[in-house]
């Protein structure tokens, strides 16, 4: 947690340790990561130390190489035990780790020595399966696994690695540019699930939309909207965003009307929620479109007053009303309110970057390459070179600069529009 908002869950498939489990935290400044090397230590001893206890100390260490021997060599003595069908499972488990797919699938054909304790440990071999069906391709065998465990062990903490696994490779597959595939992940993912969908499973399915709306598929984004406001009707927030990304749809295909009356929806539901935040930032966004950028400057002010601190949504609002305080009645001088994101102690890296670029303390070069490390593959960096231009007065090089971002957009957008709306106004005057 970060300012008590819960910013991310990791699951891992072994046993939880220790009372209520165990917990890792990281603090993340600027970027999305992965984490792929993460080893966790437990020096916790047992009261009664069981037959397998130095198996697992080597399979809790990433030591599955020794594991699966210690474990092998423990086995024969319980072959007919109902311990045998738990340590098949750990061996099945190191297995996948050590990617000798072929011998964990054997284990998992084989039946269980144990009928007694066939319900206890179906959760885990429904887990082992999805899991080595996704490491194999083999998706949607992956997705039918995990979805029979949500259906038939909702209680099982294995759920919860489920869900997480099933999230992420729903966005290896956007960042694949598979979209299809991470629909169906995520549309498997939220009708199974039990109780409430997984907010990460929405927030999944917004970078989904995002990722429509970006490249002008607006059939397939209403499609993607439709289905979050179907499924994730207790998630205000969720729900929230959706409309707002719905309303930018809508400013793309030229009905603003639609889209003012979605963004008052997520206004007057007054709930404390991103969401609504954004809804407001989409509002002075279509002000500044008008050319008003008085109502704007306004609206941006009220969202970075009211607005929690801990949000970047606050801070992004700042710097609007920097790169708009010359062309609205404000008493604020741009320098001032780029000194106050600079300076202020919040964890956002992007507008204090920003800011700084604005203000002079980074050059081109330096923003543009930390854009890159940050943002690969994007060139965004443009918007901000353009903006900048027009802060410090310089038209044709605000124009050469959005006619670069422009060829990086799709046409039917509400970005192209903005654009085109700024390069038109530019040219003419």
């Amino acid at each position: 947690k970060i300012n008590n908002m819960v910013i991310a869950r990791l699951h891992d498939f072994f046993e939880p340790a220790g009372a209520n489990h165990q917990h890792l935290g990281f603090f993340i400044n600027g970027t999305m990561c992965d984490f792929d090397n993460i080893r966790i230590y437990t020096y916790t001893q047992p009261l009664r130390a069981g037959p397998c206890v130095v198996a697992d100390r080597f399979a809790q260490r990433g030591e599955f190489a020794s594991a699966v021997s210690e474990y092998e060599e423990v086995l024969p003595e319980f072959a007919t035990t109902a311990l045998a069908d738990d340590i098949a499972l750990k061996i099945c488990d190191c297995r996948i780790r050590l990617k000798q797919y072929a011998l964990a699938a054997k284990i998992l054909e084989r039946p269980q020595q144990s009928p007694e304790k066939r319900d206890a440990l179906l959760p885990r071999r429904l887990f082992l399966a999805g899991v080595l069906h996704g490491t194999r391709g083999k998706e949607q065998k992956a997705d039918s696994a995990f979805a029979q465990l949500f259906r038939r062990s909702a209680n099982s903490p294995y759920c919860e690695s489920a869900c997480a696994i099933m999230i992420q490779r729903a966005l290896k597959s956007l960042a694949s540019n598979d979209p299809a595939a991470a629909g169906r992940t995520l549309e498997t993912l939220a009708r199974n699930y039990p109780g409430a969908p997984p907010k990460a499973g929405g927030r999944a399915y917004l970078m989904l939309m995002e990722y429509y709306l970006e490249r002008g598929a607006l059939e397939h984004a209403t499609s993607v909207g439709d289905t979050i406001i179907k499924y994730y009707q207790s998630d205000s927030d969720v729900l929230l965003r959706a409309k707002v990304s719905l309303s930018r749809m809508h400013l793309a295909n030229g009905n603003k009307l639609q889209a003012i009356d979605l963004l008052n929806q997520c206004i007057s539901a007054y709930l404390p929620s991103e969401g609504t935040w954004k809804a407001w930032m989409e509002f002075a966004e279509i002000y500044e479109f008008d050319l008003n950028f008085n109502d704007a400057f306004t609206i941006y002010k009220k969202i970075f007053s009211d607005a929690p601190k801990y949000l970047v949504t606050s801070w992004m609002a700042r710097v609007r009303m920097g790169e708009i305080a010359n062309r609205a009645a404000s008493e604020e001088r741009p320098e001032k309110i780029f000194d106050d994101v600079i300076l202020s102690p919040h964890p956002f890296l992007l507008p204090r970057q920003i800011a700084q670029f604005y203000k002079g303390d980074l050059s081109k070069e330096e923003f543009q390459t930390w854009w890159r490390s940050m943002y690969p593959g994007t060139r965004a960096f443009l918007y901000y070179f353009a903006k900048k231009a027009i802060i410090d007065n310089d038209r044709r090089q605000a124009c050469r600069y959005l006619e670069l971002f422009k060829e990086n957009l799709a046409p039917n957008t509400w970005s192209a529009l903005q654009v085109n709306k700024t390069l038109s106004l530019l040219q003419k005057y």
